[in-house]
């Protein structure tokens, strides 16, 4: 099971060949911590990405990246 946010740590692709998705991870995951993949394209702004999720996905982002102030 996956979930969102702008600041994923797995990409996926699908293979039309074998009609499956394949997940690819961007950072090490620790046992135990969420899967999390982008809904969006993570290169908008904000407040762009804010409204797209509330109007598709029916949810506001409160991931890092949503989140005022300093970025790490």
């Amino acid at each position: 099971l996956t979930s969102h946010s702008c600041t994923p740590n797995v990409a996926f692709t699908f293979d039309k060949a074998s009609f499956t998705f394949v997940l690819r991870v961007s950072r090490i995951i620790p046992k135990g911590d969420a899967i999390f993949l982008s809904y969006i394209d993570i290169l908008a702004p904000c407040q762009d990405r804010l409204q797209e999720l509330s109007a598709s996905y029916g949810f506001l982002c409160k991931c890092k990246s949503c989140q005022p102030g300093p970025k790490d």
